[in-house]
């Protein structure tokens, strides 16, 4: 008859009992290090990741800058080209007048050349007299050229110096003020009380001739009569007496 010890019996139970929890410890080791290493692969990822996103980010922020600058660029070659459009506009603007003012120029001086001319082939030029001052050009006539002693209308050859003069003037806009002098001789007072009437009447006669036969226009020209009040010379000879009876066509700037 065989008999079992119960306390080798028991010792065995206890023994197989206990095995399971090693392998139970094992296994949960063994998942805890995979959480670990998986914890950490995903930890250096994420910073990766996240100098990553830094670097994409500052690189982003830099291409923004250079777009701002290229476009403050391309909006300033802009204004620039416009600026320029118009420069050049101005400057073709300014040419042209320049160009006319050069043509008008040439035709002006061509007009005086023939005007000086004619002095010279009536043998006059000694009683002409121009003049270049701070109120513009002043053309200045002995009286006997354009009138005969004493009177106000204009004589045959005063009206063909008149002709002549009418062409340079004709081409100009400037302001035109035709000034009467004499000197302190008395006149007539059955025709005229006084010089000053005497200068007035041949200033006016001057300008209605431009007025009426040359087509200028009443607001270009201006009259004054100024007697004896503007003398050139002294009035205590023949020849000073003579310098001052004149008429002078002043051209404004």
């Amino acid at each position: 008859m065989i008999k079992f010890d119960r306390d080798e019996e028991s010792s065995e139970e206890q023994d197989y009992g206990s095995t399971w929890l090693i392998t139970y410890s094992d296994m949960v080791t063994i998942i805890l290090c995979f959480f670990i290493i998986f914890f950490m692969m995903n930890a250096e990822e994420l910073s990766v990741l996240s100098h990553l996103k830094e670097d994409l980010s500052e690189e982003v922020a830099v291409m923004a800058t250079e777009v701002e600058e290229k476009t403050q660029e391309v909006e300033h070659l802009s204004d620039e080209n416009l600026r320029l459009e118009e420069e050049n506009l101005g400057l073709a603007e300014s040419m042209e007048s320049l160009q006319l003012a050069l043509e008008e120029a040439k035709t002006g001086e061509e007009a005086s050349m023939s005007f000086i001319q004619y002095l010279q082939d009536k043998e006059i030029m000694e009683l002409v007299e121009i003049i270049e001052n701070e109120r513009g050009l002043a053309i200045r006539f002995s009286d006997q050229v354009l009138f005969n002693s004493g009177e106000a209308d204009l004589n045959p050859e005063g009206l063909l110096l008149l002709e002549e003069m009418a062409e340079v003037l004709q081409d100009l806009e400037n302001h035109i003020i035709i000034e009467g002098h004499t000197d302190n001789v008395p006149t007539d007072p059955a025709r005229y009380p006084s010089n000053w009437e005497l200068s007035l009447d041949r200033s006016m006669g001057v300008a209605r001739y431009f007025i009426d036969e040359k087509e200028f226009s009443e607001h270009q020209i201006s009259v004054s009569g100024y007697g004896e009040t503007r003398p050139l010379a002294s009035n205590e000879d023949a020849e000073g007496r003579a310098k001052n009876r004149r008429i002078e066509i002043v051209i404004l700037q």
